[in-house]
Formats: C-alpha cells, sequence, structure tokens
C-alpha cells in the first residue's frame, strides 16, 4: 500500500484519500484473489482506525468505507475412501502426517510444532499448545481425543529423541535430523501422491494438506458429533453467540465423542497402513 501511494506521490497518512484506497484495491485485484485483497484491506483500515485514535491524523478518510467480504469458494473435502487411498500410497512418514492431519483437524503448522510431551498417551489426549514464538492462529491451546485408529499408529512410531514429535528426515543441512516439517515439502508430496492416484491437486479445485482438515470436519459433523464440539476441536472461535460463550465440553464427552466417530470405515485400517502398523 506504502509503494502504491508512493507511485501517487502520497507520503503521509493524512494525505491519504478514499479514492486512493480505491485505486490500490482495484490495482490489487488484477494480481490477488478477492479474498487476499479484502483481508489486506482490513489491515488498512486497522491502520488508519489506530492513527486516528492516537490522534496521529485528524481524519479516518477510511471510516465509512464499508468492505463487504468476498463469497466463500466450496474446496473440494476427500471421503474416507480417498482417503485410504492416499494414506496407502503416501511414502516414508507421509501417511503417519496426513493421518494425524485427517484425524485431528490441526493444521500442517500445528502439526509442525507438536512436541513430545504434546502427546499424551496416558490421557489419550493431542495438545496443540500456543507457545511464543510458536503461537497458534488464534493465539489459544486446544486438545484433541485420540482416535483409536491414529492411538494405533502413534504407539507404534518409534521413540522420538528430538524435540519435535515430526520431524523431516537427515539432510546435508540437518544430518542428524530433528529439524521441523516443511510445510511446503508436504503438500508437494501429497501431490505427487494424489497425481499417482488421479486425485485432483491444487488450492483451486483439487486436494492439499489443509483439505485434511475439511474432511475432518466435515466427516465428523456427518457422524452426528455436534457442531460445538467439532469447533471446540478445531479451535474456532467466529462465533459469537451466547451459545459458544455458555458451552463447555467436558473431557469425558470429548473422548467419548471422538470414540464413536467411524474414521475406520469397513475395515480396522488399508492393508497398506495395517501393514505399517504390524511393521511388515
Amino acid at each position: 500500500f506504502r509503494r502504491f501511494l508512493a507511485e501517487r506521490r502520497v507520503f503521509k497518512l493524512h494525505a491519504v484519500k478514499a479514492v486512493d484506497f480505491d485505486a490500490w484495491r482495484a490495482a490489487r485485484t488484477e494480481v490477488v484473489k478477492p479474498g487476499t485483497v479484502h483481508d489486506e484491506s482490513i489491515l488498512v483500515k486497522q491502520l488508519f482506525k489506530f492513527a486516528r485514535s492516537r490522534k496521529l491524523i485528524g481524519e479516518n478518510p477510511l471510516a465509512d468505507f464499508k468492505l463487504q467480504e468476498p463469497p466463500r469458494v466450496s474446496k473440494p473435502v476427500p471421503s474416507l475412501e480417498q482417503l485410504n487411498a492416499i494414506l496407502a500410497a503416501a511414502d516414508g512418514e507421509l501417511w503417519i502426517w496426513l493421518l494425524v492431519l485427517a484425524l485431528t483437524g490441526m493444521r500442517v503448522g500445528e502439526l509442525q510444532r507438536l512436541r513430545r510431551e504434546d502427546i499424551d498417551f496416558a490421557g489419550g489426549w493431542m495438545h496443540i499448545r500456543s507457545r511464543p514464538g510458536a503461537e497458534t492462529k488464534n493465539k489459544t491451546s486446544r486438545r484433541v481425543p485420540m482416535h483409536p485408529r491414529l492411538r494405533r499408529a502413534l504407539e507404534c512410531l518409534p521413540p522420538q529423541k528430538h524435540q519435535w514429535f515430526f520431524t523431516a528426515a537427515p539432510g546435508s543441512r540437518y544430518p542428524e535430523g530433528g529439524h521441523w516439517i516443511s510445510t511446503e515439502q508436504v503438500n508437494r508430496r501429497l501431490a505427487e501422491v494424489l497425481k499417482r492416484l488421479g486425485l485432483p491437486a491444487g488450492r483451486e479445485a483439487g486436494f492439499v494438506a489443509h483439505s485434511m482438515r475439511h474432511f475432518f470436519e466435515t466427516y465428523t459433523v456427518n457422524a452426528n458429533i455436534p457442531q460445538r464440539a467439532v469447533d471446540t476441536w478445531l479451535g474456532h472461535r467466529s462465533d459469537k453467540s451466547m451459545g459458544s460463550v455458555y458451552y463447555r465440553l467436558l473431557d469425558h464427552d470429548s473422548q467419548s465423542f471422538m470414540a464413536s466417530v467411524p474414521f475406520d470405515g469397513v475395515a480396522r485400517e488399508s492393508a497398506a497402513e495395517a501393514a505399517r502398523l504390524s511393521g511388515t
């Protein structure tokens, strides 16, 4: 926004006019998606609101500008059959990363920052903690019950000696391993699996790692789990109704709800997953 204003010979906030904001939004629409323009516009409006509240400018030229959120585009969601096929075809440690994402609804960045102490086998919880320098999206911590299928998989993993529960394979830069998973690598490797299976890939009309989060919400809600329980697992905080203020998901109910979700489908696991769990 500052670079755009400089091209119009505008260098001070108090000199910005609403028409400058309109022109910038029009220019951004030509290079990024409408949703991105909307999010960036919110940030610019917040800047002017802050400046006016601190009396750094005499008037907020964007005070009366009402932003209209663009319609959300529905994204494809993998079915349980497709998920099982993806897990069966996933090579190396990719399958367990995707299984965790699909059966907890966590984001890839949250998977990346899981520590050994976050996996509570005794209590049956996956803790998704917001830590300084490694915050969750809404800056709050939450926990998701381990589904029996996920627990079986996690218990078969070799002990992790590093700080992070999941780590990338050793390489030339990190010969001892122990470094963070690359989110780009997860999506790239998933795209390769999807291509081999003939499944759609990509953010526009296909599957990406974040689609596992969509699968989790879709599958749990379709399994008749209360929406507020699912929102609690996912860490959603957008609902401002009194129901969201009063509702509390008790530990016993949370565990019971999760255990009732038929993530196993007809079989307990796919043949490939069963082989991995048995060590063959």
